[in-house]
């Protein structure tokens, strides 16, 4: 069998391309390819990189028919995301600390989103025990490209690391 998107032969049983990851389905004889939207070809994406995706429909009447997408990596950040508006999908991370909000965690989020991080937003906010949660949002672009979304989904990793290893990042979130 061949690949759907770039021709090349598929080894017997797999579940990607090795050439271009895209993701393989077996069409029905008579079913052509329909094309994909772009959050399922970014869940796609995240599942060839190691990510269990799982897929709810959001609540609310004004979200019918829109889907929530919660990708679980054993090594990475967890990341939801979700199309917001056509051709823009938000990408959110949330970490809970043990320590209570402080204005220090406020400081050193704002600082970091001034000077260090590329993609993302920071944002500290207390959660129903009045720990800090730290979230990271960004924004994806246009359609899905696979180069593209990679580039942008590098900086989002990248962006979190950058915030971990700022000045005093433990002794303010951690210890």
């Amino acid at each position: 069998m061949d690949c759907l998107k770039c021709g090349f032969d598929l080894p017997e049983n797999s579940k990607f391309c090795p050439k271009c990851g895209e993701k393989v389905v077996i069409p029905k004889k008579e079913e052509k390819r329909n094309d994909k939207s772009a959050c399922e070809e970014i869940a796609n994406h995240l599942e060839f990189l190691g990510y269990k995706i799982s897929k709810e429909e959001m609540t609310g009447e004004q979200n019918k028919g829109k889907y929530i997408y919660s990708c679980i990596h054993p090594k990475l950040n967890n990341i939801v995301f979700y199309k917001i508006l056509e051709n823009l999908i938000l990408f959110r991370v949330n970490l809970i600390t043990k320590k209570k909000e402080s204005n220090e965690m406020l400081k050193y989020a704002n600082a970091a989103n001034d000077k260090s991080l590329n993609v993302c937003k920071v944002f500290i906010k207390a959660d129903d025990d009045k720990k800090a949660q730290i979230s990271f949002e960004s924004v994806y672009t246009g359609d899905y490209n696979k180069e593209i979304f990679s580039g942008f989904f590098n900086e989002f990793v990248d962006d979190q690391k950058r915030f971990y290893v700022g000045d005093n990042f433990d002794k303010i979130f951690i210890d």
